[in-house]
């Protein structure tokens, strides 16, 4: 909430920023919140459109994180992956389609289930034949970087975002990210451009050949998209800040004919 007004008149203004993950994409919800004056800050494009479509103020924006210094091995070949498995996330049957006939020199697979949460694993022979190394223990910040440095491709832990810090991370150190043609992940990857793109229903192997020069656009989009959101955070702090809604309101006027006097 963010308390407005100048003078003798002050209000609460309610904003809200959601989440894909979290929310429903049928208007009627939406509609719903319209007489509130509720104002959205959309970090998803896709949930942006519609709340813009049920008649809701939205500012849409687009996070990227601060381009970091890559750790030697992320410039480093072949495919070594990284992959956290979360609930309601592709698992290792899905991460294997993607494979194909590909074997990675490394696969850093974190088995840590949320609660309630049940993971196929990888068996015996495969985690021999895949090279995989299993964390199946919750891990100190420092020890988990050292893991997603140590590799230099990200598997997207989860099927919608609504940011996706934990890609947007991986980007930021220029690696190259695998993740479900979903939001907020589409809109921030072009499959086979800056990243890989699958489809979680039918995932079909994927082409790792490339695996370098989409680290090498990854840093230019993580660059330049820090950029921009910097660059609109102005936008975005006079979004907040705007009594513009106040401006039209009885209360305004009787005040500024009280201050005229």
């Amino acid at each position: 909430t963010l308390e407005i007004g100048d003078g003798l008149f002050h209000r609460r203004r309610l904003f809200w920023t959601p989440m894909r993950d979290g929310i429903s994409l049928t208007p009627k919800p939406w509609r719903r919140l319209k007489p509130s004056g509720l104002r959205l800050i959309s970090f998803c494009r896709e949930a942006h459109d519609y709340c813009t479509a049920a008649g809701l103020e939205s500012h849409a924006v687009q996070y990227w994180p601060t381009p970091l210094e890559a750790p030697a091995a992320i410039t480093e070949e072949p495919l070594r992956l990284f992959f956290w498995m979360r609930r309601g996330a592709p698992g290792w049957p899905t991460l294997k389609a993607l494979l194909g006939d590909t074997r990675p020199e490394r696969i850093v697979l974190r088995t840590v289930a949320d609660p309630g949460e049940t993971l196929v694993l990888p068996s015996d022979a495969e985690r021999a034949e895949y090279r995989i190394e299993q964390v199946p223990d919750w891990l100190e910040k420092a020890d988990y970087l050292r893991l997603l440095g140590s590799c230099n491709a990200f598997m997207a832990p989860r099927l919608l975002e609504g940011i996706g810090l934990s890609f947007l991370d991986a980007m930021a150190l220029g690696q190259a990210v695998i993740a479900p043609d979903r939001a907020t992940m589409n809109e921030y990857l072009r499959h086979d451009e800056n990243g890989w793109l699958y489809d979680p229903d039918a995932p079909q192997a994927l082409d790792f050949s490339t695996l370098r020069q989409l680290r090498e656009q990854v840093r230019r989009d993580v660059a330049e998209g820090h950029a921009r959101w910097q660059a609109g955070l102005p936008a975005l702090i006079g979004y907040l800040s705007d009594p513009a809604e106040n401006r039209a309101s009885l209360a305004w006027r009787l005040q500024r004919m009280l201050l005229a006097r």
